[in-house]
């Protein structure tokens, strides 16, 4: 009888830890170094002259479209291990413009996962020295632990929808919305 008494104080602590776990709903954050993506097309506003056809690198347009989907396929490959859907957000960096932004997430490997993208150009001579915010369309909300968000967006930039009431404040050329509870936004 003893035995079952001391059980039973065991068996109780044991449903009570299982009551207490939390169900948390995660979202893959990602950054990738596009090294260079440039299009073929000579923009005569900045220094891209070695990638294009006639360049110093021989760029054509197989070179892009290889490089295209090479890239497709890390992305496609990037958080797999946690979701099949891959980053919600992914940041990247060394494009030349949105153009080649389109043409990568129009490629087959990521083209289902709806992916959007906020593209700003860089001071940078050759215009690859740009971040750029890709990002699927989908709202993330939920119950979860303690903590908080901060997202910044270069300029002045009101998003087009949130919920959660997060603090939106403008300072050193960047717009910041924070949140220390659930919370969505809708760019």
């Amino acid at each position: 009888m003893k035995k079952y008494l001391l059980l039973l104080p065991l068996f109780f602590v044991g449903l009570v830890s299982i009551a207490q776990k939390k169900q948390y709903k995660s979202a893959i954050v990602g950054f990738y170094n596009l090294e260079n993506l440039f299009d073929t097309i000579d923009n005569t506003l900045i220094n891209d002259e070695e990638f294009l056809p006639n360049g110093i690198r021989n760029y054509n347009t197989t070179i892009y479209r290889d490089k295209l989907a090479k890239l497709a396929a890390v992305i496609a490959q990037m958080g797999a291990a946690y979701s099949p859907d891959g980053p919600a957000l992914l940041g990247v960096a060394e494009i030349e413009n949105d153009t080649v932004l389109k043409d990568l997430v129009n490629e087959p490997q990521i083209q289902k996962r709806n992916y959007r993208y906020v593209h700003y150009d860089s001071k940078d001579a050759r215009g690859g020295g740009g971040a750029t915010g890709v990002r699927r369309v989908q709202q993330y909300s939920g119950s979860g632990g303690s903590g908080f968000a901060i997202l910044r967006f270069a300029g002045s930039y009101t998003a087009a929808a949130t919920t959660g009431s997060p603090d939106r404040r403008e300072g050193g050329g960047y717009t910041y919305y924070t949140w220390t509870g659930n919370g969505s936004i809708t760019i």
